[in-house]
């Protein structure tokens, strides 16, 4: 039998040390680790001249660089698809990487994605109404964070810079863990997904982060 007793505790701070190190390389591989990406694509095209859900779908599905782990056609609502994300969180234990939010809009800004089913469009407005009556709430820890990207896709979702702010503010739990909103502004922007159009991430030329 070994034996035992104060002549071997100092054999406990390297026992500690070691446990340290291995929780530390455990992190590093965790935060360098690709983050889980997903796209909903909310609606159908009613205008053959605009297919904007048809091309996204396509375009996240198989484009080499910009695909998706996920792409989500059927749900009716931001709040629908905010609980996708929080129920089914990614398995690599980190955040959620980009989220890609796909649904027309008009020369306003308006989204025509409703916040809750059957609800009406989003706007500046509604989100701050929904934010003050609770309806509109963070999503729980380790859902999202900093380093979570929403893209709003969609003819002018850019143009009305509070709704951004204030999507980012509704998710976040507090200032400087919000995640970062980002949309394009001009109408042109409709359809980036067809042949010849420049990489998409450059026409997200508006970053928003709550505050």
């Amino acid at each position: 039998m070994p034996p035992t007793g104060k002549r071997h505790r100092p054999l406990l701070p390297l026992l500690i040390f070691l446990i340290s190190q291995v929780s530390w390389a455990q992190h590093t591989v965790l935060e360098n680790s690709p983050r889980a990406t997903i796209t909903f694509i909310f609606g159908s095209d009613t205008d053959p001249a605009h297919p904007l859900c048809s091309l996204a779908e396509t375009y996240y599905r198989h484009n080499t660089s910009e695909k998706t782990d996920r792409v989500i056609t059927d749900r009716n609502s931001l709040l629908e698809a905010l609980a996708d994300l929080a129920g089914n969180p990614p398995a690599n234990g980190k955040p959620w990487g980009v989220i890609n939010l796909v649904g027309h809009g008009n020369d306003m800004g308006v989204m025509e994605i409703p916040l809750q089913a059957g609800g009406d469009k989003t706007t500046a407005s509604t989100l701050s109404d929904a934010i003050k009556d609770g309806v509109l709430k963070p999503v729980p820890p380790g859902i999202l964070d900093e380093r979570s990207e929403i893209r709003l896709i969609g003819c002018c979702l850019g143009k009305d810079v509070l709704l951004l702010e204030l999507l980012s503010k509704g998710l976040g739990h507090t200032r400087g863990h919000r995640p970062l909103v980002r949309s394009a502004f001009a109408s042109h922007l409709l359809n980036p997904f067809q042949e010849g159009c420049p990489k998409l991430g450059r026409r997200l030329e508006l970053g928003i982060e709550g505050f």
